[in-house]
């Protein structure tokens, strides 16, 4: 037993050994002079601003020669021998592959999970413990399918994205949905400029002439004097002449109450025409109270804070008195009493 073991061993001390040859190689050195030495190279060190080339011989003696002495082969093998050791060791590549992430369909539907194989043009996904059913690489999303071909060529196995003509091969209907999908999504992006949303009479072009409508362009109406628009305006026979215009023109317009059967005067309107017609001189078109002296426009009334536009006429009314001002007496009496009632109290606390 013992005996076999022993045996076992011999295997690995003979892999041992030849990892240490491989790595220590023994080479045939030449100087420019022509002499040679073999020896396996060490290390390069600087001493005295001189580089060394460090050797051991086969012959077992250590030397330490100028590089400079050695021939352009030697020394271009020490340079490279000392860049490859002196080379730091490149990260492991990380494979995005093995990680979980968003995977979308064409129709936008979406799935976290992480890929586990691609066989025939199909990908797997697992989700979780749980395998997903096999999608068509042309089923991804436009961004999944570049993401995954450039993952699969760091792999080495770009060659597993088998070509759609060659799918369709196997089973023609695979694409048909994705086919169908892109139909109606072309079909949508491509129709014409006269949308619904346009105006049905667009503008003429920039270089037409503006025509302005005449008694004989014929109308929407079709001539009809009794046609109602849909504003609902009144009939041309139902519009006031020229002499009504005439008669009403420079007057306040009434209205009748209904209740009373009195005339009332109409609501004013600040953004009519003439609005200082329905205002008397020097009143707030607010409150209809007389503004009082230094008010104007510009200004807002003291009483209802209505802001004074320019055509307000300027106020000569009597001006306000703060109510600390109209009756002084009054209220100074009364501050006297309140404090001689807070001393009294003070007073009387003080002596208990």
């Amino acid at each position: 037993m013992l005996a076999s073991r022993h045996y076992l061993l011999i295997p690995t001390l003979f892999c041992l050994l030849t990892a240490s040859a491989l790595a220590q190689e023994s080479r045939e050195w030449t100087d420019k002079g022509g002499k040679k030495l073999t020896g396996t190279f060490v290390e390069l060190i600087t001493k005295d601003s001189k580089e060394l080339v460090k050797i051991q011989g086969d012959d077992g003696k250590p030397y330490s020669i100028p590089l400079n002495v050695f021939s352009e082969a030697d020394q271009q093998y020490v340079k490279q021998t000392v860049a490859k050791q002196n080379k730091p060791d490149s990260p492991p590549v990380k494979d995005e592959l093995d990680e979980d992430r968003l995977w979308t369909n064409f129709q936008g539907r979406s799935l976290t999970a992480r890929f586990a194989n691609m066989k025939d043009g199909y990908v797997y996904l697992i989700r979780g413990n749980k395998g997903q059913p096999p999608i068509s690489f042309y089923l991804l999303s436009q961004d999944d399918q570049d993401w995954l071909r450039k993952q699969l060529a760091l792999r080495g196995e770009a060659n597993k994205i088998l070509p759609r003509e060659v799918m369709e091969r196997v089973n023609p209907t695979i694409h048909k949905e994705l086919d169908e999908y892109m139909s109606k999504l072309a079909a949508t992006s491509g129709k014409s400029d006269s949308s619904p949303m346009q105006p049905s009479n667009p503008l003429p072009p920039a270089g037409a002439p503006y025509v302005p409508p005449s008694e004989s362009t014929p109308t929407s109406n079709g001539g009809d004097p009794n046609f109602q628009s849909p504003g609902g305006g009144q009939p041309a026979g139902m519009q006031p002449g020229e002499n009504d215009l005439a008669a009403n023109d420079g007057q306040p317009m009434e209205s009748t109450s209904p209740e009373t059967g009195t005339e009332s005067p109409s609501f004013p309107d600040r953004f009519s025409s003439n609005p200082a017609q329905d205002v008397e001189p020097g009143h707030c078109p607010g409150c209809r109270l007389e503004l009082p002296t230094g008010y104007g426009p510009g200004d807002h009334c003291p009483r209802c804070n209505f802001f004074l536009e320019e055509w307000v006429q300027p106020g000569t009314g009597a001006p306000l008195v703060a109510w600390y001002q109209s009756s002084t007496l009054w209220y100074t009496v009364g501050g006297l009493l309140i404090v001689l009632g807070i001393l009294a109290v003070s007073a009387k606390k003080f002596s208990n």
